[in-house]
């Protein structure tokens, strides 16, 4: 056994309290081989993992998977952000980079239990096939969260789907989308995601701007949804995606307090409170609103499936105001009180 992967295992067993309880795998990593045996480890070891990843920039030169065995239900947690030692982490995406270089796919992942993904900055993913250019997951019996993440210029393969992120979700089980931001994203369908969903679906909270197609032409510039499940699209932006914003083929959708610029596909069971307006973002590299965005305060904070916890995708506070701003970001109370509000 190479001896780093030995070590890893036995930091693992460390971590499991007593036999009469839950038994947990917690591992702290700073490169990229320990992140790839570490999830080598996770893939049969009969326990709920959580992986930490510490403060700095990870560039891949291969795609690191996880498939688990038979049997291995368990929760599989990956956290960015962490100081050396994993004592303490920070609760924003850009502390942690991976970066794909152009050359490879980020994550396939692939579960037969709860996954959880945080806090990591995705970036310059490109693999040669598949689905989903920086992530690919799924899980055949639990959740999927993934929340504050950034995915920004990624690339599917020509010919597939979610340019950042494909995520399929089982029947009986529920996915979440809270407080993302996608960025400059391409693929044939779905340029930021492809999602295929037989359960429900909570779309919350995310920003998915100027996401693209390859040769300018498919469907989805920003979401492509799929499948018989249930989704609910609350508070967030999809605007300025290639051909349309959102292209819905399941027509089992919710829209409400969006802010989204064109769709297509089938009608949705309902829409509420949308909007359709330019995001008046601080600057040209800024995606949080400005003081005077009609955004400020426009966001449902009884959103279906939840906010999307403490935080948005900065590591502020998830509320600030009377309400829940539309898109990853809130606006930083100083700009509100120069606003008035």
């Amino acid at each position: 056994m190479h001896r780093h992967r030995a070590f890893l295992i036995a930091a693992a067993l460390l971590a499991c309290v007593a036999a009469t309880q839950a038994c947990a795998a917690v591992f702290c990593v700073a490169t990229p081989l320990a992140l790839s045996q570490a999830m080598l480890t996770a893939e049969n070891n009969a326990q709920d993992d959580t992986i930490r990843l510490v403060v700095g920039t990870y560039a891949l030169s291969s795609e690191i998977d996880y498939y688990a065995d038979v049997g291995e239900t368990y929760k599989l947690t990956i956290l960015g952000g962490f100081d050396p030692g994993c004592a303490s982490g920070s609760a924003a995406a850009d502390a942690t980079v991976i970066d794909g270089q152009d050359a490879t796919r980020i994550f396939t992942i692939s579960a037969r239990g709860e996954v959880d993904i945080g806090r990591i900055t995705f970036a310059h993913a490109k693999p040669a096939q598949y689905l989903g250019g920086a992530l690919s997951v799924a899980t055949t019996a639990g959740d999927i969260y993934l929340f504050r993440n950034v995915f920004a210029v990624n690339q599917a393969p020509s010919g597939a789907g979610g340019g950042a992120l494909y995520i399929q979700v089982p029947a009986a089980h529920s996915g979440y989308l809270w407080n993302n931001l996608f960025l400059a994203n391409t693929s044939s369908g779905g340029g930021a995601v492809s999602a295929y969903n037989l359960g429900n679906m909570y779309i919350t909270g995310n920003t998915v701007v100027a996401n693209s197609l390859f040769n300018h032409t498919g469907i989805g510039g920003g979401l492509d949804i799929a499948g018989s499940g249930h989704y609910w699209l609350t508070n967030n932006i999809l605007w300025d995606n290639e051909n349309t914003d959102v292209y819905d083929q399941s027509g089992h959708t919710d829209y409400a307090n969006n802010d989204l610029g064109t769709k297509d596909g089938l009608a949705p069971l309902s829409e509420s409170n949308e909007l359709n307006v330019n995001p008046g973002f601080l600057g040209i590299f800024s995606f949080l609103p400005g003081p005077t965005s009609p955004l400020v305060n426009a966001g449902n904070d009884a959103a279906p499936g939840g906010i999307g916890g403490c935080c948005d995708a900065s590591g502020g506070p998830r509320k600030l105001g009377m309400h829940v701003d539309i898109g990853a970001y809130e606006v930083d109370l100083v700009f509100r009180d120069s606003f008035g509000t």
